[in-house]
């Protein structure tokens, strides 16, 4: 038996009525088995999860307004945040044993609890991470999803069903760069508006 391997799936992303072309490409690899990989231009890699329910982006987009372009980061974003590489709410919970870490408390679900292995658990554990894995943003901290579930695997045993609580957060301000003549295309469009209005 063969294994069938996948190509990588291309997202072009473009203005409308420019010329010339204000365009990016992007694109999606097939990653582990939790996630595949969203490479951009600039060759930085991320981890990449289509949640429940979404299809995967693929093909072409074409951008109108400012607020196309904050819904499409969005999105790219939202699939980011969902995998390992997506931050997640952590509650503080002392100092660490150095001063380079820190306690952090943290609840996850397992899954094979129960007499038949059908039920899932979630048990709060503290864990010790370093500083400079820690994220705080809006009064809250994040700890990266991929270092909470390898820390819980190595203290349980097993791999988490979930690594945290909520949903993953990950930083708009990563992607911007990618879309940076889109941001300068969209500002001189609001300028020539303005200029016709006044």
């Amino acid at each position: 038996m063969t294994a069938i391997t996948q190509r990588p799936r291309s997202i072009h992303v473009e203005i409308a009525d420019t010329w010339p072309r204000v365009a990016v490409d992007i694109e999606i690899r097939v990653g582990n088995k939790l996630d595949d990989q969203l490479v951009l231009p600039c060759g930085q890699v991320f981890a990449f999860r289509t949640q429940a329910g979404c299809s995967k982006p693929l093909g072409r987009y074409v951008m109108r307004c400012r607020e196309d372009l904050d819904s499409f980061v969005g999105m790219l974003c939202n699939g980011i945040a969902a995998s390992d590489d997506g931050l997640i709410c952590v509650r503080p919970a002392g100092k660490g044993p150095t001063d380079k870490s820190r306690k952090i408390r943290v609840a996850a679900t397992f899954k094979g609890a129960g007499q038949w292995g059908d039920e899932s658990e979630t048990r709060v554990h503290t864990l010790t991470a370093p500083i400079s894995q820690l994220f705080e943003h809006g009064g809250k901290l994040f700890a990266p999803r991929w270092l909470i579930r390898q820390t819980l695997r190595k203290r349980t045993g097993q791999w988490p069903a979930t690594g945290g609580e909520g949903e993953g957060w990950f930083d708009k301000r990563h992607l911007w760069p990618t879309f940076h003549t889109f941001l300068v295309e969209f500002d001189a469009r609001e300028l020539r508006k303005q200029e016709r209005g006044a």
